[in-house]
């Protein structure tokens, strides 16, 4: 299966060879359209787990790319009682604490980091106070990427020992700066 990157301003259409999110044309954004089939046969990897199972869909070229750590597969709760006040017979809650950072970002971070490994990249940079950036320093590690954080110093991140998240980050091998802000 192949996919083109296209962009949703001005529809030009880039190819998958570097990283990019932003068209080269007009600066835009770019979505993704896929020559797969509109079926679940043709978008699913069968007998395959988390979010390797959706490979045909991911923007990723080479297996060998995908940088996984057991993401996806979460279990699903029932909530009758959440259900019941909005009026749903069935009401359902994933757990995605069961993600391996606790966060549901993880899923988007394993495709994120599996493009950049792909693409040739070998460090990363973001801000990295919360979920979204141990999720992130987390995969970074397990591709090989070197991953450069960046945390405010104040306000709702805090510099030291009193961070849980950012000392987990640190824990990835992540080189981490404070800013104001």
């Amino acid at each position: 299966m192949s996919f083109e990157l296209v962009c949703i301003e001005c529809g030009t259409h880039h190819d998958a060879s570097r990283y990019r999110i932003g068209c080269d044309a007009c600066g835009g954004l770019l979505d993704v359209e896929y020559d797969a089939p509109a079926t679940v046969d043709g978008r699913t990897v069968a007998g395959a787990t988390g979010f390797a199972r959706y490979l045909p869909m991911l923007p990723v070229q080479d297996v060998a790319n995908l940088v996984t750590m057991g993401e996806g597969d979460t279990p699903l709760i029932s909530l009758p009682g959440a259900g019941a006040a909005i009026g749903l017979n069935h009401l359902y809650g994933k757990l995605e604490m069961c993600n391996p950072t606790g966060s549901f970002k993880d899923r988007g971070n394993a495709v994120q980091v599996s493009v950049l490994k792909e693409t040739g990249i070998t460090r990363a940079a973001d801000i990295a106070g919360g979920n979204a950036g141990h999720s992130f320093a987390a995969y970074c590690a397990r591709a090989g990427i070197k991953f450069v954080g960046f945390a405010y110093r104040g306000g709702y991140t805090l510099e030291g020992p009193d961070n849980r998240k950012v000392q987990a980050i640190v824990q990835t091998g992540a080189e981490m700066h404070w800013v104001e802000g």
